[in-house]
């Protein structure tokens, strides 16, 4: 064989070999896209982590107008006690070590207060609504709510059962313990043991409480993914435009007391 001969065969042999790495490349970049829109739909974390987030990144914002977050890491119970502090610390660094992302939108939000939603899933927009009113709540109880305290709030504003995604051939404390066991699930909410007296002065009745462990208190706080989704200057600016009041500095600043963090807007 000549010279020419076998430059040309050289020559043909890495452009199939480009071809296949191409090939193989846009395989794996669909399929990690397939995944994180199949996560999304469920609610789940994106916890692969040979993804190759770059490239997928590039897709996602090109077709669907979506991005992928990482969700920041739950909250810790703190204590007193060296050797809770010691498996507590040990916990956040297996963590830390092992991120997680969320889909989120990648698209400028729309200006007119009727606007479609961009994605309409399962008609989500019921359980989002009481999804939010669940994280103002929380917000203005400087970020911790009482389990008793929350359900009691729930049996109050009682919607119905199928709003929030559960059945309702179910008595209405267990639909809505159900709902709060659906928002930890998909990192809406944390859920922390407070000990083991219940808050005092609540004001919830015994009933309120039923189906909870008497032993152990609880407190419901804002999960990873709401941190994501609901920054927290957008829910002043929702609890604000639900009360009717203009979004002034005195109102921020009465807002940022009540929730005990300072309120800036997200970076965009």
């Amino acid at each position: 064989m000549d010279l020419d001969s076998r430059v040309e065969t050289a020559s043909q042999s890495t452009t199939s070999g480009e071809s296949l790495l191409n090939e193989h490349q846009e395989s794996k970049v669909n399929s990690i896209v397939r995944y994180a829109l199949f996560c999304e739909h469920r609610k789940q974390p994106i916890k692969r982590e040979d993804i190759n987030r770059k490239t997928a990144q590039s897709r996602l914002r090109d077709v669907f107008g979506m991005e992928m977050v990482e969700l920041p890491a739950r909250e810790m119970v703190t204590s007193h006690n060296p050797t809770a502090r010691r498996a507590a610390a040990a916990q956040k660094e297996r963590t830390t070590s092992k991120a997680k992302w969320i889909l989120c939108n990648a698209l400028d939000l729309p200006t007119t207060p009727d606007a479609e939603p961009f994605i309409d899933w399962d008609c989500q927009a019921g359980l989002m609504g009481i999804t939010g009113a669940i994280l103002s709540l929380i917000f203005l109880n400087n970020m911790a709510l009482p389990a008793d305290r929350l359900e009691y709030y729930l049996q109050k504003l009682d919607p119905h059962p199928l709003v929030w995604g559960v059945s309702d051939d179910r008595d209405r404390t267990s639909s809505i313990q159900q709902l709060l066991a659906n928002l930890v699930r998909m990192n809406y909410l944390d859920r922390l043991p407070l000990g083991s007296a219940q808050p005092p002065n609540s004001g919830v009745s015994s009933q309120a409480a039923a189906g909870q462990d008497t032993t152990t208190s609880y407190e419901y706080r804002w999960g990873p993914r709401a941190k994501v989704e609901f920054p927290l200057m957008h829910m002043a600016r929702l609890i604000a435009n639900v009360s009717g009041e203009p979004v002034t500095p005195a109102l921020l600043r009465k807002l940022e007391h009540v929730c005990g963090q300072p309120l800036s807007e997200p970076p965009s």
